[in-house]
């Protein structure tokens, strides 16, 4: 674990548990990247705690996550799938989908994007859902287009350096960009 700065998400999984979800953070001593998912015993209230690795990143080239988006696709009020960029310039998607902690992964096609410049993504994902295409907008969208669910993902990159007792905040330097991707579920 690095030093974390991204918020955490208190969610609900398929399994029933309630948990927090975060990024591993910065200067990790493994230089991973990759989310932490501490879990409460519905009984005693006791954590435990998942590490979902995405294996890039290592001491001499060093990844973290600074923030994590959990998303729920289908409205249940269940985590679906957590979204989060890396110091890569990664966009990473954990697939949560099952009721069996031990299933739970780095979805398939994962990365499911990469920055061209390697830029960092510090930015928590913006995440949403789209349920229904609106055929009257003129486009020929077939009825499986239509009714598929659609996910829109909107980050930056840039990293916020903070300040220290020898230095002060910097900001990663050059120009920088801001994606929205639209993707399937």
């Amino acid at each position: 674990m690095g030093s974390i700065s991204g918020v955490p998400q208190i969610r609900r999984f398929h399994d029933g548990q309630w948990g927090v979800i975060f990024g591993n953070g910065v200067n990790s001593a493994s230089g991973d990247a990759g989310i932490f998912i501490m879990l409460l015993d519905k009984t005693s209230g006791n954590p435990s705690f998942l590490y979902l690795s995405t294996k890039t990143g290592s001491a001499t080239n060093p990844n973290g996550i600074v923030s994590a988006s959990a998303a729920d696709i289908d409205g249940d009020h269940i985590v679906d799938f957590v979204y989060a960029g890396d110091l890569l310039g990664n966009v990473w998607r954990f697939d949560l989908t099952d009721s069996s902690e031990s299933n739970w992964k780095i979805s398939q096609y994962s990365p499911i994007f990469k920055e061209p410049h390697g830029l960092p993504i510090t930015t928590k994902i913006a995440v949403s859902t789209l349920r229904r295409i609106n055929s009257t907008l003129g486009y020929n969208f077939s009825t499986a287009q239509r009714e598929a669910e659609r996910v829109i993902l909107g980050f930056g990159t840039g990293r916020l350096i903070p300040q220290t007792p020898t230095a002060p905040t910097q900001y990663a330097a050059g120009p920088h960009y801001i994606y929205g991707i639209w993707m399937r579920t």
